[in-house]
């Protein structure tokens, strides 16, 4: 019997479980990612921009770095853990070759003064401004946090088991939060534009994860709204 309740209290590759958690760089202690809007407050991260609060991840499936996807399975429903990541785990190792040299008239003709420590968008790609010198611009496009080992502490706080809200999870990023959900049996219906490429994409994820459900169908909230022609 405390084998079986055990089993039942603890969390499995697949599982949609609802996390908090803090993240921070594991030589300075500085706080990069977190889900609580009042430590954000405490540590004078708190940005009016950023969604607080615990979040609903698919688990195993890439929902957060490696690592922390990795440590989750098979841990108990309640109980906090730390766990330290090394960076081959977490964002990844610094690769040279995401390192390019510019020239500082390439920002300057979009209107931006270059400086060291300043994030740019160049072709849809993020990076990092390194360091300006004699008209040229070295940007890194690796991730911030690439090559830093991090710790975070996180709690399972649940195990979801409601279709709407798994979709919402699988949504993440790709639609608002309050997203027209409507399921009826096997059926759901998501009220979302997106390029119907990606209908059949999201289909098939959102059936492999959430077999409750069969038959997925998008509505488009443009030509819903469109005016009647006269």
């Amino acid at each position: 019997y405390a084998r079986e309740r055990r089993e039942l209290m603890t969390v499995k590759n697949g599982a949609f479980v609802e996390i908090e958690y803090v993240g921070r760089v594991a030589t300075t202690n500085q706080v990069f990612d977190l889900t609580s809007e009042a430590l954000a407050h405490q540590e004078g991260v708190f940005s009016r921009h950023a969604r607080y609060g615990p979040r609903v991840i698919c688990l195993g499936q890439g929902r957060v770095v490696k690592g922390l996807d990795h440590f989750l399975s098979g841990k108990e429903i309640g109980k906090a853990y730390t766990v330290t990541l090394a960076a081959q785990d977490a964002f990844g190792l610094k690769d040279p070759k995401l390192l390019r040299m510019m020239p500082s008239k390439i920002f300057l003709n979009q209107g931006i003064k270059p400086m060291a420590g300043l994030r740019v968008n160049l072709d849809r790609a993020m990076g990092t401004i390194k360091s300006v010198s004699g008209g040229r611009v070295v940007v890194d496009f690796n991730h911030p946090l690439a090559g830093h080992d991090v710790m975070y502490d996180v709690k399972v706080l649940r195990v979801v088991t409601q279709p709407e809200e798994k979709v919402r999870a699988l949504l993440e990023g790709l639609a608002p939060e309050d997203v027209r959900i409507a399921i009826k049996g096997k059926a759901c219906e998501i009220e979302l534009d997106l390029p119907e490429q990606l209908h059949a994409i999201l289909e098939k994820e959102i059936t492999q994860r959430v077999p409750e459900l069969t038959k997925m169908t998008f509505v488009g909230t443009k030509k819903k709204d469109a005016p009647a022609p006269q």
